[in-house]
């Protein structure tokens, strides 16, 4: 049992070295060019937030005639049509709505808008972020630059803000976690192992995504970025994704609220399943690092105890670096780091709640069904 502790701990202590060593690595330069983007927003019942949104988008600091924007509504209840229709009437030539119904076909949940929306562009480069996401005015702009011969897909990170309470713990710990996620999705790509990008900060070679077959042909999953990502890079290699962490570009969106969060931290880590033996080894590795080494601090013998809190003093270590690198690149270190020691305990419970039905491919509750993530 002590030898098993100790090899789970060591692999996460050598990924969190490597994911460390990766955030170090000299960034590249990106040389900046205007071509024509397609930016692609999907919405369902988001009239309230879109204002703001389109409004962001339409204040890019790019030339607005090499702009084409595609915007899907996916069987709305709301006003959401009506204010995709006022944004569109500004400027008919450039802006086109589509109105599409539940399931398009095989696709259901957000593949759906998201191939409807890759079908009516036109530009090679399309750009997709959430309707209820602000975009910084050099989204465009530096997502564009970011694209090299070899590039298919990139993506970035986001900011996780609530108007009503910024400075809350729960708030703060949720943009912690997303920072270290994000991180890992960073690290991973930087180290040429793949990933995935992420669907708020998104943009893809329209070529690449109808040469995989898109949604249709890539099937079902609960986690779509995740799933896109994955079939470009078995098409294109590894290096086809590059995942950055410039906060010029950098999304803003309210943080999930608490009735919810349990159900996204499970489907995202559903979303591991897919990124192959590596994915599923990081979650073995970090689940058994950290219920391990609790459990031998708490009911081991002498031998084990210590083993238990070189895992745990080890990884504390280790996540705080890792996380406190992350959030320099991010810029936002101030109040956030205030954060670290109540995100350090939530990091060390949730990966232990979400591993067994992530292992087990237990149902997750997914637009008011419940689904098994396809293998």
């Amino acid at each position: 049992m002590i030898y098993f502790i100790g090899i789970a701990s060591l692999g996460y202590f050598v990924a969190l070295l490597a994911g460390i060593l990766a955030l170090l690595l000299p960034r590249r330069k990106e040389q900046i060019k205007f071509v024509p983007v397609s930016v692609v927003i999907c919405a369902r019942n988001e009239a309230v937030a879109l204002p703001q949104t389109l409004a962001a988008v339409a204040a890019q600091n790019y030339p607005v005639e090499l702009i084409e924007y595609i915007l899907v509504d996916h069987c709305s209840s709301d006003q959401t049509k009506a204010v995709f229709d006022a944004f569109a009437a500004e400027d008919p030539v450039r802006r086109k709505v589509l109105s599409i119904p539940e399931d398009l076909g095989v696709l259901r949940g957000k593949a759906a808008p998201w191939h409807a929306g890759m079908e009516a562009s036109s530009h090679e480069i399309v750009l997709t972020t959430g309707a209820d996401c602000i975009v910084p005015k050099d989204w465009i702009k530096l997502t564009v630059a970011k694209f090299d011969e070899k590039t298919q897909i990139v993506s970035g990170s986001e900011l996780l803000h609530s108007n009503e309470n910024p400075n809350s713990i729960y708030n703060l710990v949720q943009n912690l976690d997303m920072a270290f996620i994000q991180g890992i999705g960073y690290a991973v790509a930087r180290l040429g192992l793949g990933g995935s990008g992420l669907s708020n900060n998104f943009a893809i070679r329209r070529s690449a995504y109808f040469a995989v077959g898109g949604f249709p042909k890539l099937g079902f999953s609960i986690c779509e970025d995740v799933l896109l990502s994955q079939g470009v890079l078995q098409k294109y290699g590894n290096r086809a994704l590059r995942y950055h962490l410039d906060r010029r570009t950098f999304p803003v969106t309210e943080p999930e609220p608490p009735h919810k969060l349990a159900n996204m931290k499970l489907r995202w880590s559903m979303g591991t399943r897919r990124l192959g033996l590596g994915g599923l080894l990081m979650i073995a590795f970090n689940f058994l690092s950290h219920l391990g080494s609790i459990l031998a601090v708490v009911i081991g013998g002498e031998d084990m105890r210590t083993v238990g809190w070189i895992g745990i003093i080890g990884g504390v270590i280790l996540e705080s670096l890792f996380l406190i690198i992350v959030l320099i690149h991010k810029g936002i270190v101030q109040r956030n780091v205030l954060c670290l020691p109540f995100f350090l305990v939530y990091l060390w419970i949730y990966p232990n709640l979400v591993a067994i039905p992530v292992i087990f491919r237990l149902p997750v509750r997914w637009k008011g069904l419940w689904v098994r993530e396809p293998v």
